[in-house]
């Protein structure tokens, strides 16, 4: 497998896209949580299942922008995991 050439300043936005996405959607999912007719369980299931078949695709990124929306959909999906914990019954 072929190393990317990724700068450390790279990397790090990265990480800030990661950050900024799972932030956002931690209020999202809180907010979708709390409607009657959403079922928490299966929004935290779905993004448990979304986010680890991204991270079994990682292998295939081969370019720092596939990286930079792995870190986007992982962060969505990730702080999807979190928010409806607390509303489940």
């Amino acid at each position: 497998m072929k190393e990317l050439d990724v700068s450390k300043a790279d990397a790090s936005l990265i990480l800030s896209v990661l950050g900024a996405c799972s932030t956002v959607s931690r209020i999202i999912t809180g907010l979708l949580a709390d409607h009657p007719r959403i079922d928490c369980i299966v929004l935290h299931n779905g993004a448990a299942i979304i986010a680890g078949i991204a991270t079994c695709c990682v292998s295939l990124l081969n370019s720092y922008w596939l990286l930079m929306l792995y870190g986007a959909i992982f962060g969505i999906f990730t702080g999807r995991l979190y928010s409806p914990i607390t509303d489940m019954h």
